[in-house]
């Protein structure tokens, strides 16, 4: 019986990065020990957010239009016409850095964030590493993203309070075609 790449099978946490610049079509955000590193022409390069509780999801969801004739009983084509690509993750630190980065709609008034009435949701590139166990990292990232879904802040004696955060691609058309959302690399080396 044949046994899979056990170095495939990641096990393992995720930190959660805000705001860098994206790297350009057909790279991955470059990483000096485990962290992005600043690149033009960010100002701020990334900022940590936090960790991850549970698993972290990368989800692209296409949906495809398929191409019939009436000279054959399959499809002879098929064309993409809609896209969606998100990352959906429990946080596990919940405080003020936190809060007004990842929940849409926050105003933020200096030490706390208030919500509701008419806003613009912000929007930031996100990226999430989480190290391999035999090294190097897993790269997850969406270069335009939007917090969209709800935010549920459970206070409970006995559980985390771990709100699920739900970031959607929003698409780049200056970037090439096929490379406009975000991307997924499963093993990243950094210097």
């Amino acid at each position: 019986m044949a046994f899979g790449n056990q170095q495939n099978i990641h096990v393992g946490r995720a930190e959660i990065w805000f705001g860098g610049a994206p790297p350009v079509s057909g790279a991955t955000v470059p990483m000096t020990g485990g962290q992005p590193t600043t690149q033009a022409p960010s100002v701020n390069g990334w900022n940590y957010v936090g960790l991850t509780l549970g698993g972290a999801n990368f989800i692209y969801h296409p949906t495809v239009f398929e191409i019939m004739t009436e000279q054959t009983t399959a499809p002879v084509g098929a064309v993409t016409t809609q896209e969606e690509m998100r990352i959906e993750f429990g946080l596990a630190e919940v405080g003020y850095t936190q809060l007004k980065q990842l929940v849409t709609g926050a105003q933020d008034q200096g030490t706390f964030v208030s919500l509701g009435g008419k806003t613009f949701p912000v929007t930031t590139a996100l990226l999430l590493i989480a190290p391999r166990r035999y090294g190097g990292f897993i790269q997850m990232c969406l270069y335009n993203a939007v917090m969209t879904d709800d935010r549920n802040f459970n206070l409970a004696r006995a559980a985390a309070m771990n709100p699920k955060i739900v970031a959607k691609g929003l698409a780049d058309p200056s970037r090439n075609n096929g490379d406009q959302v975000g991307y997924i690399n499963t093993y990243v080396v950094s210097a």
